[in-house]
């Protein structure tokens, strides 16, 4: 599968609104277990907040189906948009329509993404509280800030022969950033929310231009310098590390000093 081929399958996919890209193991029990849980904002909330592909698909179906007014902007907006006919809608699609990962290779580093997707989400709610910004927003925009690159490894999984991961990781490493704003945007998550997730990767070389892309650089490189852990098939323990550069342009905009900072930075 190239890199072409890839963007198209992703492009087909995700603009079909009946796909429901394939999971690890651990994530179809906890989708199971979900199922069998009173279906209500909160509980779907809670699970929305464990895993960033559940939030994907409960957010697009919130933006498409439940359309009155603006897009939910958190978690929680989509929480209260659904509803509890809505919650149920979503959970009982997901427990009886979503396939499973079968590459064990693909599982591990789809599993490796979410648990570092929940790290930055957490970082990226402090970060935002010390700032005083939207701590919701923030966590939201840290839970889908790699989100490109789980709907990358859940595709190639479903190839009739999946690419060799350690040989195709770097190329679709490239790739994730324009996935994570592609996927957002087909699936009707807010325009600037989209835009401000690739932000944080710098997409002009410069660094974030949005508050909210500042505190999701900022959270990545938390993470970054607190992982010990080398991701799946990467020498690098973390997706993404923003430069010292790109950290104080990030810090300028938010207004966090150097005590601040470091104080962030040890709690990680």
């Amino acid at each position: 599968m190239t890199a072409n081929d890839l963007i198209q399958y992703l492009q087909e996919a995700w603009c079909d609104q009946s796909y429901l890209p394939p999971v690890p193991g651990d994530a179809a029990l906890r989708l199971m277990e979900l199922g069998h849980t009173p279906q209500t904002p909160e509980t779907l909330l809670k699970a929305m907040r464990r895993d960033p592909l559940l939030t994907l698909h409960a957010w697009g179906h919130a933006a498409r189906t439940y359309s009155a007014g603006d897009p939910p902007q958190d978690l929680p907006g989509v929480a209260s948009r659904l509803g509890s006919y809505g919650a149920a809608e979503v959970t009982q699609r997901l427990v009886n329509n979503v396939g499973q990962v079968s590459d064990d290779s693909y599982a591990k580093a789809m599993e490796a993404v979410r648990v570092h997707s929940l790290r930055v989400a957490r970082l990226s709610r402090r970060i935002a509280e010390t700032a005083a910004h939207n701590a919701h927003r923030a966590y939201a925009a840290g839970l889908l800030s790699d989100v490109g690159l789980l709907a990358c490894l859940a595709a190639m999984s479903e190839a009739p022969e999946p690419p060799d991961l350690a040989q195709a990781w770097n190329e679709v490493m490239e790739l994730h950033a324009d996935t994570t704003r592609f996927v957002l945007q087909c699936v009707g998550l807010p325009e600037k929310l989209a835009w401000d997730l690739a932000d944080h990767h710098g997409i002009d070389g410069s660094g974030a231009e949005s508050d909210i892309g500042a505190v999701v650089l900022l959270a990545e490189r938390a993470a970054a310098d607190s992982e010990t852990t080398a991701l799946p098939f990467s020498q690098r323990r973390s997706l993404y590390v923003p430069d010292d550069t790109q950290v104080q342009r990030a810090r300028n905009r938010l207004g966090l000093d150097e005590a601040r900072w470091r104080g962030l930075v040890e709690a990680a």
